[in-house]
């Protein structure tokens, strides 16, 4: 994922979670050692920064949205695609 922080001041980035279409929501590990590019838990972005890394859940594979909220803790919902094919990347 990638975070932009668009204001004038540091930005705090919450925790995240997922929600399945039955309603039942997931919250983000707060531990992903040894995942390549792991945000952490403790997230600031400086004014006019970027930060880009991987949040972890561990959940089972359907259909899943993740909940953000702005500033002023309005909640929008982001579709995660579900892929399960199990090709290989090609090799050269």
């Amino acid at each position: 994922m990638t975070i932009v922080n668009a204001g004038s001041a540091a930005s705090t980035i919450p925790s995240f979670e997922i929600v399945d279409d039955q309603g039942g929501s997931h919250p983000e590990l707060p531990d992903g050692t040894g995942v390549d590019g792991w945000l952490g838990l403790s997230r600031k972005v400086d004014p006019g920064q970027t930060d880009q890394g991987t949040i972890v859940f561990d959940v089972i594979p359907k259909h899943y949205r993740l909940r953000v909220a702005d500033e002023n803790d309005n909640f929008m919902y982001i579709d995660i695609p579900l892929n399960l094919s199990s090709e290989e990347p090609a090799t050269r």
